[in-house]
């Protein structure tokens, strides 16, 4: 576990570079809270619960509780007080439960404990992502560009506020330079955590076993083909080996936590999104042809046109990436963009999407290989363009307005 263990110097600029958007988004809720805020569009038994766990005085609503907003309350009141109001049953237990361990780091303040999380997940993300970039061959500078590409894309600010998306980034992170270093064990350990985080954590499972038996079988290369062909002429042999066992864990954890609350209470995740969100899950091609009528005969709002925008961008790089890329990079961005398209029934052409398609970081890799001087213009001028609509969107969410 070395690479846990000491500081490099090529993590400063990235140490820097979260410090500085921590502060951005700081000063922009401070400006929200400081002008005319729109009534919370969100009601129900967890926002009436957790808005008594809120702080007094204008410093700690400006700064802190303008940060309460849509998704965050449901955790907060996991981490109070478990899974006792409806619809919390929706969300895995792990970034709760840490909130509940920083309590006490933060004043004793839940939402604060829930904006450090994070915030020590979002760094804890830009370093692992430097080491996965460099872990596949890209050169130090890629390796930073490939981070600033994803603190730049426009809803990274997910990252700092109070949801799961920098802890699931920095989890599933580990799991690969893990698996890299060949350190199985604590491979499917990290990757069991991320599956406790979000759901989309079990998708860990196929694409770390496809990584053991490429390794075990020596199918080096990027080849898809080649590397099929050698892991399964080889494949019986290398399930000898006890190790391939620990790259199941992420999908027997998430299994085992399923099944458990299913015994205790009202059912499944996904049964809840079914019953309070009207989110049906259906096969990934009926998802995108049910994708593709809600394209062409459903009126648009302003944020679908950012969701199809930013999902056809990233469609566009995992293709590229089908021939420039690792298998495994490959694999793991196509399984979470099926599992998208398995979201039936949403109630915007792209629920979310913009959201979701932060932890495809295969493709903030792609964005980060350096090309000529044209390329490198093209990223910096889309740096520039992505961050501003960041801004955007980071001040609508704090208004009260649904961006993802």
């Amino acid at each position: 576990m070395k690479i846990f263990l000491h500081w490099k110097k090529g993590w400063l600029p990235i140490l820097f570079m979260v410090l500085l958007l921590r502060v951005i988004y700081s000063a922009l809720g401070w400006l929200v809270a400081s002008g005319p805020l729109l009534e919370p569009l969100a009601g129900g038994p967890v926002y009436d619960f957790t808005a008594s766990l809120l702080s007094s005085g204008p410093f700690m609503e400006k700064l802190i509780n303008v940060w309460w907003r849509w998704d965050t309350p449901y955790y907060l009141s996991i981490a109070a007080q478990g899974y006792s109001i409806e619809r919390t049953q929706a969300y895995l237990p792990l970034y709760p439960v840490l909130i509940r361990w920083m309590r006490p780091l933060a004043g004793g303040d839940y939402l604060a404990a829930s904006l450090l999380v994070s915030s020590v997940s979002a760094l804890a993300a830009g370093i692992l992502l430097y080491e996965v970039a460099l872990a596949e061959g890209w050169a130090e500078s890629e390796a930073f560009a490939s981070t600033v590409s994803m603190f730049m894309f426009p809803t990274a600010f997910f990252l700092f506020a109070g949801y799961t998306e920098a802890l699931f980034i920095a989890l599933t992170l580990s799991a690969w330079l893990l698996a890299r270093r060949q350190r199985w064990v604590m491979t499917g350990l990290a990757g069991a955590l991320a599956a406790l985080t979000r759901l989309s954590g079990v998708l860990l499972t196929p694409v770390l076993l496809w990584m053991f038996l490429v390794d075990c079988a020596g199918a080096g290369g990027s080849n898809f083909s080649r590397q099929a062909s050698q892991a399964l002429k080889r494949g019986f042999n290398c399930l000898a080996k006890p190790a391939w066992l620990a790259t199941l864990l992420p999908a027997a954890c998430l299994g085992l936590y399923l099944l458990w609350m299913r015994r205790i209470g009202p059912g499944a995740p996904h049964n809840i999104l079914a019953t309070y969100w009207g989110i049906q899950m259906v096969p990934p091609w009926e998802g995108f042809r049910l994708f593709l009528h809600r394209l062409f005969f459903t009126q648009r709002v302003f944020i679908d046109w950012i969701d199809l925008s930013l999902f056809i961008i990233v469609l566009v790089v995992s293709v590229y990436g089908l021939f420039h890329l690792d298998p495994a990079l490959s694999l793991y961005s196509w399984l979470n963009l099926g599992l998208l398209m398995m979201r039936g029934t949403p109630p915007h052409m792209l629920d979310s999407f913009s959201r979701y398609l932060l932890v495809i970081f295969p493709a903030f890799l792609v964005f980060g290989r350096s090309g000529n001087r044209l390329t490198r213009t093209v990223r910096t001028v889309g740096w520039a363009v992505s961050f501003t609509l960041q801004l955007l969107l980071t001040w609508a969410f704090l208004q009260w307005r649904w961006v993802a």
